[in-house]
């Protein structure tokens, strides 16, 4: 009976009970009422205390998605998005609660954050302060701690959490947010000592435990961060954030993609009535490239929770990606059913219809979409797409332009002209709309595409000096730089590439891609450390393909083969179908000196004829054995 479940949460609630009871109750009462929305709220409200902002914000999902949410939702939404470390999102929501109710202390709180973004900080750090002081609840808190700690202004951030944490002495969040402040700060101690008050606190409470854990992690750690998620599951045995972090914690040390699969699996098993460890799972699957597994864990994911979107999600794009495009049309579908109010259905049904190439049909999902939210920009770039590939620029610049009146102070509009402009080999024209948005934003990804776009037509004087100046102004641009050894890499100018990603790791030294990368350009340039390289960015990102098959080249080149072919058979499971692995496994085997081996892998490529374009490295590698 659903009101005597909510009845059973509320008395454990206002009793100071067990929140873990609490939520059990009501996310009963979800699952068989999933219309009724105070239980939903209370739902939110109770994960929020106990820090899963993950599982609230999946519930918020549904409720933001309507119309016109209410200002309660907005503000469980703002307060999710601040636990969860996204302050913009926080901010933002906090600031749609003034558009409902302009005179109470939220819609207050949002013009002051208004008259931030206008540029008159201290008047609204004022404002935010007198609101924090008079409210005795902590929405005004929040929306203060979250614009200081935007603005780096620790230790005014820092005061700020002082003033919550006298309103709420005995619940972890403080503690929490002090935390990630002194993290901003790059004193580590500190947050390491804030994070581990927020566990005393509370024992359960996972965004400290997962913070410590990153710390340990990033501290060469392992062991130190499993014990935080063991000692979480000693108290709490169904934990299931704590149970995912372990898997997490098994991808990363290396482990093999069965023993990740295995892991995640058993979560599912514990708890088969959340949806995260599902989600997980099928995500898992597929980073895999295991398409059919993902459906196939997607389809007991639906018979389990049926009404659940974002498990409907899951379960269309497995099906897209695993190639049953029927079945994945009637997933989106059902999904826009259960979101009539959400464009992203309609988006989904738009990719299996372009799979099925029935361009007309998913021109009109999409304007459908729009037709719902003028300004979903999933659906405006798939329209793009789709308008480029008919051939119709006219059109898609239309929708670019249209972006950029709704988005005026957003690079993402200038972005799609240009790329339109540069798919027809206007790179003049291009150039100048990237131009454009760089004045409104200077970001990374408009700076690559200019660079690109120049020299796409043959300007590379005036590349290189652009290239130059952005660096001069942005010497911290690690992504940048990266692009540039990209550049060089393709010009097969080492030297200059070796530089590049030398330059990357100076100011990232975890960055695996620079290293692998750095590897593979070493062992051209026939210097020294591409194997610490390249080990380096295995412990980094371990089972990752490309990686693992830069590291068996470095072994090779070390002459420890037998250590490089297992290496280079363990990127072949992991991407099946890529033969240029196969070709450096035969390669392998030729610097081992084992032509029989050698001679089985390039027969099987010689066998791919025009499918593999390094058919002649193929043949000369036979003629010589």
């Amino acid at each position: 009976n659903v009101r005597v479940l909510q009845l059973a949460a509320a008395i454990e609630l206002a009793s100071g009970g067990s929140l873990v009871q609490a939520e059990s109750h009501l996310a009963r009462v979800v699952h068989l009422a999933p219309d009724l929305l105070m239980p939903r709220k209370m739902l939110i409200q109770t994960q929020l205390k106990s820090g899963q902002s993950t599982k609230a914000l999946s519930l918020l999902e549904p409720m933001l998605a309507e119309p016109t949410p209410d200002a309660q939702t907005l503000a469980l939404a703002g307060e999710a998005y601040l636990m969860a470390g996204d302050a913009a999102k926080a901010d933002y929501y906090f600031a749609k609660v003034a558009q409902l109710k302009p005179d109470d202390v939220r819609s207050r709180t949002v013009l002051a954050l208004n008259q931030f973004v206008k540029g008159s900080q201290e008047h609204a750090f004022g404002e935010l302060q007198a609101l924090a002081e008079s409210d005795k609840g902590v929405t005004a808190d929040l929306a203060l701690i979250s614009t200081l700690i935007r603005s780096k202004e620790h230790q005014r951030a820092l005061k700020a959490i002082d003033e919550l944490e006298a309103k709420q002495a005995d619940k972890p969040l403080a503690a929490n947010l002090r935390g990630r402040v002194h993290l901003a700060k790059k004193d580590l101690p500190a947050a390491r000592q804030s994070f581990e008050r927020a566990l005393s606190i509370d024992p359960l409470y996972f965004p400290a435990a997962a913070a410590l854990a990153s710390m340990d992690l990033a501290q060469k750690k392992p062991d130190d961060a499993k014990k935080r998620f063991e000692s979480m599951l000693t108290r709490d045995p169904k934990n299931v954030p704590a149970l995912l972090a372990l898997a997490g914690l098994k991808a990363n040390s290396g482990a093999s993609k069965e023993e990740v699969t295995t892991a995640l699996k058993k979560v599912v098993e514990i708890s088969p009535n959340q949806a995260a460890p599902h989600l997980v799972l099928i995500e898992h699957l597929f980073g895999l490239k295991e398409f059919k597994q993902a459906a196939a864990a997607a389809q007991d994911a639906h018979a389990k929770l049926p009404e659940n979107a974002e498990i409907l999600d899951a379960l269309g794009r497995a099906f897209l990606a695993s190639g049953d495009l029927n079945q994945a049309g009637a997933a989106f579908k059902k999904l826009a059913g259960l979101q009539p109010s959400s464009p992203n259905p309609l988006v989904r049904m738009a990719e299996v219809q372009v799979a099925e190439k029935d361009q007309p049909a998913a021109l009109q999902s999409l304007k459908r979409a729009l037709a719902i939210k003028p300004d979903s920009l999933a659906a405006q770039r798939a329209l793009i797409r789709l308008d480029v590939e008919a051939g119709r620029y006219k059109d898609a610049l239309v929708t670019a332009k249209t972006v950029q009146q709704q988005r005026p102070n957003e690079t993402s509009g200038y972005v799609l002209e240009g790329d339109v402009y540069a798919r027809q080999r206007q790179w003049e024209t291009a150039a100048n709309a990237y131009r454009v948005g760089l004045k409104k934003s200077p970001s990374s990804e408009l700076a690559v595409k200019l660079h690109s776009v120049l020299r796409g037509n043959s300007k590379v004087a005036e590349a290189e000096k652009f290239a130059s100046a952005w660096l001069k102004e942005r010497p911290n641009d690690a992504g940048f730089e990266f692009y540039l050894g990209d550049v060089a890499v393709l010009a097969k100018d080492f030297k200059v590439a070796e530089s590049r990603y030398k330059r990357v790791l100076q100011l990232q030294e975890d960055n695996a891609a620079a290293l692998n990368n750095l590897a593979w350009v070493t062992m051209k340039l026939g210097g020294q450390g591409a194997l610490a390289y390249a080990e380096k960015a295995n412990t980094l990102r371990p089972n990752q393909a490309a990686f693992l098959d830069t590291l068996a080249m470095a072994l090779a080149e070390q002459k420890q083969f037998p250590k490089a072919i297992e290496t280079q058979k363990r990127a072949m499971t992991l991407r099946v179908d890529d033969p240029a692995l196969r070709l450096n496994l035969a390669k392998i085997y030729v610097a081992a000196g084992d032509k029989s081996s050698a001679k089985t892998e390039l027969e099987s490529l010689k066998k791919l004829g025009a499918d593999f374009a390094a058919q002649s490295e193929v043949g000369e590698l036979l003629s010589k054995l």
